[in-house]
């Protein structure tokens, strides 16, 4: 666990993410530390949804394409395109053990524009509508 930066969604952090089909295998931990957008905050409970972000363009076209300008604002591989995947969330306790600093030895990378923050959101919410996958890490609960 890293020193937790104050929660804000839009915050992107770094986070060992359980992708959905690793849980299915029976896996509780992610494979690979990766960026993670902060899209919902329960503050009273401090639990928190995080979405992942990747360089594989999402199969089913749900996912919202991070701007070359923010990859780099935010210090991240502004080689290749990235998304953030609206599929699926990981929930967690804030900050819960599988928060990491990023590469650069920060507790985050910085915020998503607000522009990108309305987009993913309003994709979360219709894909919470057909049926959303929550990740629940039980061990941080």
């Amino acid at each position: 666990m890293t020193d937790a930066v104050p929660l804000r969604p839009g915050e992107v952090v770094q986070y060992s993410y359980l992708w959905a089909y690793e849980e299915l295998a029976g896996h509780v931990d992610g494979r690979k530390d990766r960026p993670c957008a902060v899209m919902i905050v329960q503050a009273t409970e401090h639990i928190v949804a995080v979405c992942p972000i990747t360089h594989t363009p999402p199969k089913d076209g749900l996912g919202v394409p991070v701007p070359p300008r923010t990859l780099a604002r935010l210090g991240l591989d502004d080689a290749a395109p990235c998304w953030i995947i609206t599929t699926e969330l990981n929930q967690f306790i804030w900050p819960g053990p599988d928060l990491r600093k990023t590469p650069a030895g920060r507790p985050s990378y910085g915020l998503l524009p607000r522009a990108v923050f309305e987009q993913v959101r309003s994709q979360l919410l219709a894909n919470h509508a057909r049926g959303l996958t929550v990740v629940h890490r039980a061990d941080e609960y």
